[in-house]
């Protein structure tokens, strides 16, 4: 009997030691880092090139934005941002399918004085939104004007232009839990 009390102190005793070290590292504010955020930015797919004013997917961009999903479904994306475009929409649509997620459609308002015509307002309430998300997988669909300005808000280098024949651009953009951000170029 002895024994068991004994190894029974013994437990009691570090238990309680683990949980008085808790609360001394709370109380002097030492925390855990925070996790990384990691924002998968994409532009649209290829769109059908008659010229309405909000065209949708053509069958390249159908496949293109099918292959995005699949590339991204193991990701552990939860948070999907897209403009009001239904080619935006579109292109995350079966991403979104596949992790049962809704998109958040940002209003991405056009400014004819503001560089790529796109209101800096409209690209600042986008980077504070994705903020809002930190520790979590994030895509952000947008266009070859709003992605290098999102990547900037977020704190990365400057990106080149985009072309408006470019479509397979992935960029990978990591905040790290002490704020430290990268930024990767893929192609998919």
């Amino acid at each position: 009997m002895k024994t068991r009390k004994k190894k029974f102190r013994r437990a009691s005793l570090a238990v309680i030691l683990i949980a008085a070290g808790f609360a001394i590292s709370a109380r002097a504010g030492i925390e855990s880092p925070a996790p990384d955020t990691t924002i998968y930015l994409v532009r649209h797919a290829e769109k059908q090139t008659t010229l309405p004013s909000d065209p949708s997917l053509s069958e390249a961009g159908l496949a293109r934005a099918v292959n995005l999903a699949g590339i991204l479904k193991p990701l552990g994306i939860k948070t999907i941002f897209t403009s009001q475009f239904l080619r935006t929409k579109e292109t995350a649509r079966p991403l979104a399918e596949a992790v049962g997620a809704t998109p958040i459609v940002v209003d991405m308002i056009s400014d004819r004085s503001a560089p790529g015509g796109i209101a800096e307002r409209s690209i600042k309430d986008l980077v504070e939104r994705i903020r809002e998300h930190r520790g979590e997988a994030i895509l952000v669909v947008g266009h070859s004007n709003t992605l290098p300005l999102i990547i900037q808000g977020l704190g990365g280098s400057p990106v080149p232009d985009i072309s408006e024949t470019e479509f397979d651009n992935l960029f990978v953009l990591t905040i790290s839990g002490k704020d430290e951000v990268t930024l990767a170029r893929r192609k998919y």
